[in-house]
């Protein structure tokens, strides 16, 4: 049985676009795509979350995750796109048209 973290690198490495909705943004979570997406494609990175800055000082957004995200952006021309929609509470994760995931990440 392959684990979570494995599934989603693999589709993460192979994919042009991924598509994430979560009410949360953390490093951790952030890093393991991130990770795979260093060797593979130049996927776009599209996240919508309901985070307003506060949520940054109540740790349920990672300021370094948004750091890192910026980082990504601006190495090699990726593209990511933040957008914020209050009330998400959905987890989503999809990777192209070939697979999603919903539910909840933990």
């Amino acid at each position: 049985m392959i684990d979570k973290g494995t599934r989603l690198r693999d589709l993460a490495s192979h994919a042009r676009a991924i598509d994430i909705v979560s009410p949360f943004i953390s490093e951790s979570g952030l890093e393991l795509l991130l990770t795979a997406l260093k060797g593979g494609r130049r996927a776009t990175l599209r996240i919508l979350t309901c985070a307003e800055p506060r949520d940054v000082i109540r740790d349920v957004i990672s300021a370094r995750a948004l750091e890192r995200l910026l980082e990504f952006s601006t190495d090699g021309g990726r593209s990511v796109e933040i957008r914020r929609q209050p009330d998400v509470h959905a987890k989503l994760y999809a990777f192209d048209d070939r697979a999603a995931t919903v539910g909840s990440a933990t």
